[in-house]
This record gives structure tokens, sequence and C-alpha cells, in this order.
């Protein structure tokens, strides 16, 4: 039997989990969410659910695992979920949450277009290596810069020039910057 524990609010908007035939209830203290397939049935406690006593363990920290199984196709390594809520969860607070290796659930109460546009804020954010990176020239402005880096809610933009790496543009750079007119190549951090 597996338990995770879940963040206050996890379950405010279900339909968005698409999860089929799923039957809630309470006992003993525990909140049950039970497939209705007895092979897998699986326990979720909330806060309120555990009391924690101070003292020593023959636990270590190294000997436990957190990593919680989602959904079929999604695991997250630290059992941290926000609530699907427009109060709590928009791309910010999804990046914070990725960082740490929990997961933002983005809430509905959004165009299509700006959800997908949350998620890929997030995917940016929190990606080791980004496979299709935006890229500027070093012959362009830094007001072009600014504009791309307030789109995609960025803080650094490759310079390429010839599809090989000549810089970096970070908001850093910017803050020393003399005019938006300036070439990125002035203001720029030089590849070695």
């Amino acid at each position: 039997m597996e338990t995770v524990v879940i963040l206050w609010g996890l379950f405010h908007h279900l339909e968005s989990f698409r999860v089929d035939k799923i039957s809630l209830f309470k006992q003993r203290a525990c909140t049950y969410i039970q497939m209705l397939n007895p092979d897998t049935i699986k326990t979720y406690l909330t806060f309120d659910d555990v009391l924690l006593l101070p003292g020593h363990s023959k636990v270590l920290p190294t000997d436990v695992s957190l990593r919680t199984q989602l959904t079929k196709k999604i695991s997250i390594n630290c059992p941290l979920v926000s609530a699907p809520m427009d109060t709590v969860t928009e791309a910010a607070l999804a990046i914070a949450l990725a960082q740490e290796g929990g997961i933002g659930i983005i809430h509905r109460n959004l165009p299509p277009e700006r959800q997908r546009k949350m998620v890929d804020q997030v995917k940016r954010s929190v990606s080791a290596m980004i496979p299709d990176p935006i890229t500027m020239d070093p012959d362009q402005t830094l007001s072009t810069a600014l504009r791309l880096m307030g789109k995609y809610h960025i803080t650094g933009i490759p310079i390429t020039k010839k599809n090989k790496l000549v810089g970096i543009l970070t908001n850093r750079d910017l803050r020393t910057a003399p005019k938006h007119s300036t070439p990125i190549r002035d203001v720029m951090t030089k590849s070695k």
C-alpha cells in the first residue's frame, strides 16, 4: 500500500485530473481515495491526519523515498502538490514547486492558450537543457532583447552568430546598459 502526504486543497477540482470513477470518503481521521480496482487501493493523508512526535529515529534520511506516483504517467520525487485554484497556482508557484521536486497544477479558470503559456514557462524554467532555446544576434538591440525577455519571462538569452555561441545576455548585463538602442554585442558577456 502506498501512502502520500497531500497539501490541503489538492482535490478542489478533481475533474482536472481526469481520473475515472473516484469515490471519496472519510474514515478514521484519514482521507482515502479508492480507485475502483481493489488491487490498487492507495491511501492519501492530509497534514491534519499526521502527528509528528519529537525524538530520535533509527531510519536515516537517505533510506527514505518520497517518490510519489501522481498519475499513471507522472511521478514526482517530492510530494509537494499545489491546489489548482486561481488564487493559488499560476506560473510563479508552479516554477517554485518544480524547482523543489514538486508539481503545481495550473488552474482551469484561464483560456487554454494562457494555460499553455504558463506550462511552457514552467518547462523552460526548470529544464536543465532547453532543446530549442530563444537566441539573438549580437547586432540586435537591447530593446529587442528586453521585449523577448518580457514576452517569454526569461532572464538570459544566448547570443549566436552563424549558429555559434558568442555570448550571453542576462538581466545583470542590462542593469549597466547605457541605452536601449545599444547593440547587444556591446553589453553581453562574451564566451571565451
